[in-house]
């Protein structure tokens, strides 16, 4: 098993891509996530202050209250027909071990608010996992190569900012009204936090 850590979160051509870096050999594994939960891992890799709790945050104090530990998230498959990657959270409740069913994002996002450790198989590194250097977000044509900058840069406030903006004009558009003032709150908060 590949022990890794969250190396960074960066923003491509074709969405937020999560990149975790083997502790074994240095790989990385790339794996696409959304502005959602690409928020939730930035806002705890920075260091990010919320005035009130977020998503994972929530989740690691309910958990924390009934009692339950976070012991470890493993990524252990890949749907190399749907590039979907699959996630178990491990945890203990009253001597038991139990396992839940998680994307890989969110067992991420909680693995790092409760210090529990990432693993991902060897199986899915082997498929997926890029010597570090070579992280592409989106793998050219045979016949139209895609210049690669030398490095992309970091996600920043004004990504995440700009992102839940657009996902705020969509639910205003579709009339999920409650979904839009969640967004309008992160949109305000982000703007705050910001401006510190």
């Amino acid at each position: 098993m590949h022990r890794v850590t969250v190396k960074d979160v960066q923003f491509s051509k074709v969405g937020f891509v999560m990149l975790l870096e083997s502790q074994l050999d240095q790989r990385v594994l790339p794996v696409f996530i959304a502005p959602g939960e690409a928020q939730a891992i930035l806002v705890r890799l920075k260091g990010i202050e919320s005035k009130r709790p977020l998503t994972h945050d929530l989740m690691r104090q309910f958990l924390a209250d009934l009692g339950v530990e976070v012991r470890r998230v493993v990524i252990h498959a890949l749907d190399e027909s749907t590039d979907i990657f699959y996630a178990t959270i491990l945890y203990a409740k009253d001597g038991t071990i139990r396992d839940i069913d998680a994307r890989p994002s969110d067992a991420v996002a909680l693995a790092l608010r409760c210090n529990a450790p990432i693993w991902v198989d060897p199986s899915v590194m082997d498929k997926a996992g890029v010597e570090p250097g070579r992280v592409r977000a989106v793998e050219p044509a045979a016949e139209e190569p895609i210049p690669q900058p030398p490095e992309t840069p970091p996600v920043t406030e004004e990504d995440m900012i700009a992102s839940l903006e657009d996902r705020l004009r969509q639910a205003i558009r579709d009339e999920r009204y409650e979904d839009a003032a969640r967004l309008r709150d992160q949109i305000d908060e982000l703007r705050h936090t910001a401006d510190k």
